[in-house]
């Protein structure tokens, strides 16, 4: 079994050491996982969660494990300036495994009540996709697309409603053409499981998706505390062997395929 969105103490909002991570997933029963730590480079404005390959290279460098296959990478936060530091990051190490995630549009964290306030619920899911869809024209040297409903889970949300493909499948839709041209695959991140009652996407989502040509997908917990290693990711595989057969895992820049029914 697979989690392949973690967090430890190299991203600046987790304290976990990559120790502590690694023996949760061995508690987990996981077979392989990857370190996607954050780096959210906000060109003009305050950067307060990026890494350095000298904090990157120190916490890991020494990190093994006789139990857990343990792949190292980085969540990228796209915005609509940052490409170009986008490429010089991503030539700075060999990762295994790269999440273009959207978190800032413009001045705003999705997190936070600013992204919220002046609208509804509907306008700031739509704005969210729509925001996803313009970074998609900038970026694409990334394997999967993050945590693509991510507002579903934001702290300030009021109600953490899932989205629907009846209200925004146009917008999904365009994405994942885009996805599926480019070869980029599409995460099931199920943090958002607790607050919704579904993962992000929801699954709906996902069988679109699949059902569009989509074949790479993978699956995270999206964990910054150990606690939350590996969390749903059970579950959630039992209910995507409904949509398809196949989970992947990633090594150096390479998807590999698992059929989920070996896994379950």
């Amino acid at each position: 079994m697979f989690d392949f969105h973690m967090h430890s103490l190299v991203s600046g909002d987790s304290q976990a050491s990559p120790e502590d991570m690694v023996a949760a997933a061995e508690a987990a029963g996981l077979k392989e996982i990857c370190f996607t730590d954050h780096m959210d480079c906000k060109i003009g404005l305050k950067e307060t969660n990026v890494f350095t390959q000298e904090s990157y290279q120190k916490a890991y460098e020494n990190l093994r494990s006789e139990k857990v296959v343990i792949r190292f990478g980085m969540e990228f936060g796209m915005m609509m300036n940052n490409r170009e530091r986008f490429l010089q990051e991503v030539a700075k190490r060999d990762y295994d495994f790269i999440i273009g995630s959207l978190h800032n549009i413009g001045s705003c964290n999705v997190y936070y009540q600013s992204f919220n306030e002046g609208k509804t619920q509907e306008q700031v899911y739509a704005y969210y996709l729509e925001s996803v869809l313009e970074c998609l024209e900038v970026h694409r040297d990334f394997h999967v697309l993050g945590h693509m409903t991510f507002p579903t889970k934001a702290a300030k949300n009021p109600e953490h409603t899932p989205y629907t493909m009846e209200k925004y499948g146009d917008l999904a839709e365009e994405i994942f053409k885009k996805l599926t041209t480019m070869g980029i695959g599409l995460e099931v991140n199920t943090s958002g499981i607790k607050s919704s009652g579904q993962p992000i996407p929801p699954l709906d989502f996902v069988k679109r998706y699949v059902e569009m040509g989509g074949e790479i997908i993978t699956i995270g917990s999206d964990a910054h505390k150990p606690e939350q290693v590996g969390n749903y990711v059970f579950e959630t595989l039992q209910r995507l062997k409904e949509i398809t057969p196949w989970i992947c895992t990633f090594a150096e820049g390479k998807p590999k395929f698992h059929r989920i029914d070996s896994l379950c």
